[in-house]
């Protein structure tokens, strides 16, 4: 079967045409998000292993430029990873989407984070009222990608992973840079150098607007087409 990378290479409007059919197939976002009235998922009562499962099909997904095994783990609607904003993203910025340049990724480490650290990090608040459970994980991913964007580098990046719960099924809703001061701050941190490498990264994006990677290269933004 030819991957969706290759696809995309050998016919860019061939792809844009499979987006239009997701969009018009996937059901329209959610408008009646409210404040959050769910439980957040305890730590002693969930099973880590379950999660670990999740987060390693999806970066094998990314491998393997797979776009319906990817958005298989995410919803069709509530929470910035459904379907319908992915897409949307997905055919705005190709040239800078995790499913395009990931070569290698591998699951380096992984800790559950407490509701009350993750609420005041995420904004899983603002749609939490769309499942049943939340979890919320800080992840570290080992990247190897043909591009490096103000997204993603080569090396061991920082993540938060949140999953829902809805009616048994358990899906990725949002996944976004992890603040390592305000984790380390909490409590949470891993306590690595590679850490303390990527918080400094952040550090002087939040001086300068400008993105480098851990060897100190400046990350071109992406390109809007």
């Amino acid at each position: 079967m030819i991957t969706l990378f290759n696809s995309i290479r050998l016919a860019l409007t061939g792809f844009k045409l499979t987006v239009l059919l997701y969009l018009v197939l996937l059901s329209p976002l959610d408008s009646n998000i409210s404040d959050l009235k769910k439980t957040h998922v305890q730590e002693k009562s969930i099973n880590l292993v379950f999660f670990k499962n999740l987060i390693s099909e999806d970066l094998i997904a990314q491998e393997n430029h797979d776009l319906n095994k990817f958005l298989k783990l995410r919803p069709d609607s509530c929470g910035p990873e459904n379907k319908l904003i992915y897409l949307a993203l997905l055919a705005k910025h190709y040239q800078c989407n995790i499913l395009f340049i990931v070569q290698k990724a591998k699951l380096v480490n992984f800790k559950y984070i407490p509701f009350t650290v993750l609420a005041s990090i995420s904004n899983v608040t603002s749609y939490s009222s769309c499942y049943d459970s939340l979890v919320g994980l800080y992840v570290a991913i080992n990247y190897k990608v043909r591009r490096e964007t103000p997204y993603v580098f080569n090396g061991v990046n920082f993540r938060v992973y949140i999953f829902g719960e809805k009616g048994g099924h358990w899906y990725i809703t949002e996944v976004s840079g992890a603040p390592i001061k305000h984790l380390k701050n909490a409590g949470y941190a891993f306590g690595t150098q590679k850490e303390n490498i990527a918080e400094k990264i952040q550090k002087i994006k939040s001086a300068t607007g400008q993105n480098y990677d851990p060897r100190g290269k400046l990350i071109k933004p992406c390109p809007k087409k």
